[in-house]
């Protein structure tokens, strides 16, 4: 008997499922429990095989076990059956448990059962209690004014049902949803700027030059925090206008009027910022300090945290910026310290490249290459480990083999198509740079490569070969 389901994982099954962690999949077999029909009894037990990581045999086995001690052939339309109904009950699980979460849902949703009943008194006293209670916790909120526009649309088809006896709602709806659409308007362009300034692909986002003047010409559009800190914000992403320190200020003194998600959205926004600052060699000196504090916040208040656990990629920005600016104390410190912050699974690759980083910027380079030859598991690590290597071989003296070294790591990047085209481009410079390092004898091809390290994009500035070449020219650093 041939089985096709050997990992689960690869399947939307399992995938649901990886999503869950252990309290949810507890809540989830007792919700499963009480929606099942008896004719149903089957996906309890599948979810339930698929918990304890049986095999697709052994799964098929109890599932269908067949009559008379004969076994069931397997056949791959009845089990995708089984299983598709367990994954639609897991979608619904999820998305109910993504309601329950919203701070408003709840409250919209009762709102709107009660008017579809026409319930006008209870209708009355649940709007005003939610008003109350989305003044009272929401001011100011992107959410706040879609939750007031909502709530007035609703008292107007409740108006509309029954205007002889109702007055018309206080508040203005137009002014709410005015405000709401400026947010979201405001937040969309500044992605769109930032994915723009990325790629380098312009990108149209419409009104957005009429939202700027309205928002300088009109009072009653002024004085709202997110607003004017997604505004200012935009301005400083186009072309760089206004002060970036002061729009960090106001991200943070109104963090708390943000949700989660777009705290650390506008966090990335700004980051990115100054990241694509510090990789030019004019700016990054003063740039990077900006950054390192800018992560140490990030950090400190989990804003960029995912699920409760640290990102191995803000991790390893944390420990390089650490290593650029000098602070080598600091970087093994925070490499002890945060890795237990990191998802176990990253733990490993993480801990263990930026060590590595740390003993490189130390100068104990035997130590480095030590770390670095046991592959690693994840790609950018892995990526980024090759051109250290090199760099510790460089540094010993050891450059027999480094040009094939440098080929070998060109392939590797070109065949990942996880890494962004950009990121594969900016190392695919690197190599070339280090070629060309390789091949230079002359004063002439330092002077060509340092003239070569100003304007090559995209580099992300790399303060390695600036030194080296300096020091074949016997300049001081800049």
């Amino acid at each position: 008997m041939s089985y096709k389901l050997d990992n689960f994982d690869n399947r939307k099954v399992g995938k649901l499922l990886n999503t869950l962690n252990v309290k949810e999949k507890k809540q989830f077999l007792c919700w499963l429990k009480s929606e099942l029909s008896p004719k149903l009894y089957n996906v309890q037990q599948l979810y339930e095989m698929l918990v304890e990581g049986k095999a697709a045999e052994e799964i098929w086995r109890e599932l269908f076990p067949g009559s008379n001690k004969r076994q069931t052939p397997f056949q791959d339309a009845r089990f995708r059956k089984v299983e598709s109904q367990l994954v639609a009950f897991l979608e619904e699980f999820l998305a109910i448990a993504s309601f329950r979460k919203s701070r408003y849902a709840r409250d919209l949703y009762l709102v709107k059962a009660l008017n579809e009943r026409d319930s006008s008194d209870l209708f009355d006293k649940e709007v005003r209690k939610v008003k109350r209670k989305i003044d009272k916790k929401f001011r100011f909120e992107r959410e706040y004014y879609f939750m007031m526009y909502q709530l007035e649309l609703e008292q107007q088809v409740q108006l509309n049902r029954d205007h002889t006896k109702r007055k018309a709602p206080a508040a203005s709806l137009g002014h709410a949803l005015d405000i709401w659409w400026l947010h979201e308007k405001l937040w969309l362009a500044n992605h769109d700027l930032n994915f723009q300034n990325i790629k380098d692909e312009p990108i149209a986002t419409l009104f957005v030059n009429e939202i700027l003047e309205l928002l300088d010409q009109e009072p009653q559009y002024q004085g709202y925090p997110l607003v004017e800190i997604y505004q200012k914000l935009y301005l400083l992403l186009r072309k760089g206008e206004g002060d970036a320190i002061t729009v960090q200020q106001l991200i943070r003194q109104h963090a708390h009027l943000m949700g989660k998600r777009e705290l650390k959205d506008t966090f990335s926004l700004l980051f990115n910022y100054y990241a694509r600052k510090a990789k030019t060699y004019q700016e990054g000196p003063y740039t990077l300090n900006i950054l390192f504090e800018l992560v140490k916040w990030g950090i400190e208040d989990e804003i960029i945290f995912t699920n409760g656990f640290l990102p191995w990629n803000w991790y390893k920005n944390l420990i390089t910026l650490c290593i650029h600016l000098g602070k080598l104390k600091e970087a093994y410190t925070y490499i002890h310290e945060f890795k237990p912050r990191l998802r176990a699974e990253e733990q490993a690759d993480a801990f263990r490249f930026n060590l590595a980083h740390y003993h490189f910027a130390s100068k104990h380079f035997r130590k480095a290459i030590k770390m670095l030859s046991p592959k690693y598991s994840n790609v950018y690590y892995e990526m980024h480990a090759r051109l250290l290597m090199c760099k510790a071989c460089y540094e010993l003296e050891e450059t027999d083999g480094l040009e094939t070294r440098l080929r070998s790591l060109r392939v590797f990047i070109n065949r990942q198509k996880a890494i962004s085209p950009l990121l594969k481009k900016a190392y695919v410079n690197k190599i070339k740079l280090f070629e060309d390092l390789l091949k230079a004898y002359r004063v002439k091809d330092f002077e060509k490569l340092y003239q070569k390290i100003q304007h090559i994009k995209p580099l992300n500035a790399d303060d390695w070969f600036l030194e080296k070449i300096q020091a074949h020219l016997s300049l001081s650093p800049s």
